[in-house]
């Protein structure tokens, strides 16, 4: 289910981000101890929506090539259209 919550970022401290296989976003928690430095949060925001968005390609990726094992695709050729 394209909806479900997979890619969630937690190699940042302080901020952690959950997306679902649609890249919307289910959760966004925020420690407090971040909440005094509005730049510095902003960095470590910007930063976890990117480690979830890469974590949900990698999610992406696994299982279209589990679903399209031994099916001859051309190199570079990615599904769905």
């Amino acid at each position: 289910d394209p909806r479900r919550a997979f890619a969630t970022s937690e190699r940042l401290p302080g901020v952690s981000v959950t997306l679902t296989g649609k890249f919307e976003v289910r959760r966004v928690h925020i420690d407090p101890s971040v909440l005094g430095d509005a730049e510095m949060l902003e960095d470590l925001v910007t930063a976890a929506m990117n480690d979830a968005v890469n974590k949900a390609n990698e999610e992406s990726a696994k299982r279209m090539s589990a679903a399209t094992a031994g099916m001859p695709l051309p190199p570079g050729m990615k599904l769905p259209f």
